[in-house]
């Protein structure tokens, strides 16, 4: 016969059973029940876009609602920004512009009515298309970028329900590893 070990020594688990999990964090989610009906989460968990984290197998289910405090990292919020990014210069011509007044010389005393009578006042442009100035003109792009701002971690409570459904906050990522809850009333207590 084997030796099963000492009899008298207190057996810590019950068991270890998988749950079904929307998207575990690992390959093989599951939960660990010990002897004094602690329900122990081995992994952590995301949550689906209802907000549900995982459903417990029947063995681990409470017998009514409880609430677990754990970690909750919620989804990465992102900011768009908008900026503008010089590209280049593209080169432009500007032509000089000469401005002439038909104005007499001016003098000490002013001049008098009747000596202003033989002036006009038009005024005479010309452009000139000799020796143009070469001016360079920044090319400017917009364009816009997203920045994850960062995630915020908070305590928050998820909420194991007797149909074994443990429900929290949508698509947010649970740090569940360690965290337990006691099943008080469930059917393994009954008739001992």
């Amino acid at each position: 016969m084997p030796d099963l070990g000492n009899p008298n020594y207190f057996k810590v688990f019950k068991g270890r059973f998988a749950v079904e999990s929307p998207s575990p964090s690992v390959p093989e989610p599951h939960v660990m029940l010990s002897c004094v009906n602690d329900v122990q989460f081995m992994c952590d968990f995301t949550s689906d876009s209802s907000g549900l984290v995982l459903v417990l197998p029947e063995e681990c289910r409470p017998s009514s609602d409880v609430y677990a405090a754990c970690r909750v990292e919620s989804a990465r919020a992102a900011q768009t920004l908008e900026y503008a990014v010089k590209t280049g210069d593209i080169g432009i011509d500007v032509y000089k512009a000469t401005v002439e007044f038909n104005v007499p010389p001016t003098s000490s005393k002013g001049l008098t009515a009747s000596q202003y009578d033989g002036y006009t006042t038009s005024v005479k442009s010309a452009v000139s298309a000799e020796n143009p100035d070469r001016v360079n003109v920044p090319v400017v792009e917009n364009r816009t970028v997203e920045i994850e701002v960062g995630s915020a971690q908070t305590l928050d409570y998820i909420k194991i329900s007797p149909d074994g459904k443990v429900i929290g906050k949508p698509l947010a990522l649970f740090h569940l590893n360690g965290v337990s809850f006691h099943i008080s009333g469930n059917h393994y207590q009954k008739g001992r």
